[in-house]
């Protein structure tokens, strides 16, 4: 992310094995396996810190992009567009008449593709060299196919979660590499997503694990499950994000294409907002404005990109989130902010908070995670402190990158 890539990009490929993919034989090339679909800031700023640190050392950098095909015969198609379009018609004459719902469904829906278009003109920048292929296809090639690749790496994120899926195994399989040669396969930062290991997937991860000569990962309570699963030890790294310092990233950043005042709070939930919440993000707000991105009652401020939401961080004069990379980045760019523990909508724990725990722990500033009848703004952070255990970090963590890759 400290350099500015070329606005063109090399086609997406569709094989692993087709010859274009070797157009220089020299190049040492690396496969970078993580979460590539949805719109999600942390994952693909992530993916950009990754490929970033990875082409430093010299890798040319893929990016093996699950995918989901699904067949939709042609008379469904059909149906669907005798249906859709008489009721999009009907809903743009009713808001041109100004009925209050479907004004906010217009400008809801113009919000949401200004979005899903900043997410893609920043992946066709800094997301090249992608293979598109399904979960099935991949287990499925031959191990000729990997041969040009010289590693692959699984991380980060939560590629051995598997709370969300349907078909555990072959997924799990996948993001431990079982198709790539054992000494090919590399881990960086994954993360489990649970505190208890499912026992229908006990095997999976068994297996898994036994396929790496290293083991890291960003949260410390991921070690004794590793450890009572695999028997091995793993080592405690950063997520990529914080691998860049603030200078860096804001060489990615770009100011969103909206209105932002000088001074506002800048509010980032993946979750729900109580009212207790709302309650104290009015407090730390103090009469300032308060910007929500990610958030689909506040449409005037949804269509930031990855690099829009960088640029926001950055010049925030405080922060409330209830996310992990919310909080990743109020540390980097050195903001006073408030963490909240998240919510789903229907009022029950969404968990995920040992990451965060973790990395507040690591950097001694608990006292910025939300407990009621806390001062709501916490005293400003001494990030002189901060920034000196965050670089011996990136050196550890630099240091583990290094053996994997055999790398001097």
């Amino acid at each position: 992310p400290d350099q500015t890539r070329p606005d063109q990009t090399r086609p997406d490929q569709t094989r692993p094995d087709q010859t274009t993919h070797a157009q220089n034989s020299s190049e040492h090339k690396i496969l970078l396996v993580t979460f590539y679909s949805g719109n999600n800031y942390g994952q693909i700023l992530q993916r950009c810190a990754m490929t970033h640190l990875l082409e430093g050392f010299g890798f040319g950098v893929w990016h093996l992009c699950e995918t989901q095909k699904q067949i939709i015969p042609a008379s469904a198609k059909l149906k669907r567009l005798i249906t859709a379009a008489p009721k999009g018609i009907i809903k743009r004459l009713l808001a041109l008449l100004g009925v209050r719902k479907y004004v906010k469904q217009g400008q809801l829906r113009s919000s949401l593709r200004k979005f899903s278009q900043a997410f893609d003109n920043f992946r066709n920048k800094y997301v090249i060299n992608r293979i598109h292929t399904t979960i099935t296809e991949t287990l499925a090639l031959p191990p000729s196919a990997w041969d040009i690749y010289d590693y692959a790496l699984a991380g980060s994120d939560q590629i051995w979660g598997d709370k969300w899926y349907t078909d555990n195994t072959s997924r799990l399989a996948y993001y431990y590499l079982s198709f790539m040669p054992r000494e090919k396969r590399v881990c960086y930062a994954p993360s489990f997503g649970f505190s208890e290991v499912p026992a229908c997937d006990y095997e999976s991860h068994r297996k898994g694990l036994a396929g790496f000569e290293r083991i890291s990962c960003r949260e410390e309570e991921m070690i004794p499950m590793i450890k009572s699963i695999s028997g091995k030890d793993a080592r405690l790294v950063l997520d990529p994000t914080l691998m860049l310092n603030a200078s860096q990233w804001r060489k990615v950043s770009r100011k969103p294409d909206y209105d932002v005042p000088d001074k506002y709070v800048l509010c980032y939930f993946l979750g729900k907002k109580t009212p207790e919440y709302m309650d104290a993000i009015n407090k730390a707000a103090d009469g300032l404005p308060v910007i929500n991105i990610y958030d689909f009652e506040d449409t005037a401020h949804l269509g930031a990109g990855p690099d829009g939401f960088v640029w926001l961080f950055d010049h925030a004069d405080f922060v409330c989130t209830d996310s992990f990379h919310g909080t990743v980045f109020s540390v980097i760019f050195a903001k006073n902010f408030l963490t909240f523990r998240r919510f789903n909508y229907d009022g029950t724990s969404a968990g995920m908070f040992g990451r965060i725990e973790s990395l507040t722990h690591n950097l001694s500033i608990n006292g910025h995670i939300y407990t009621q009848g806390m001062h709501i703004r916490p005293p400003e952070i001494d990030y002189s402190g901060v920034n000196s255990r965050l670089d011996a970090l990136r050196k550890s963590s630099m240091a583990y990158l290094k053996e994997c890759l055999h790398v001097g």
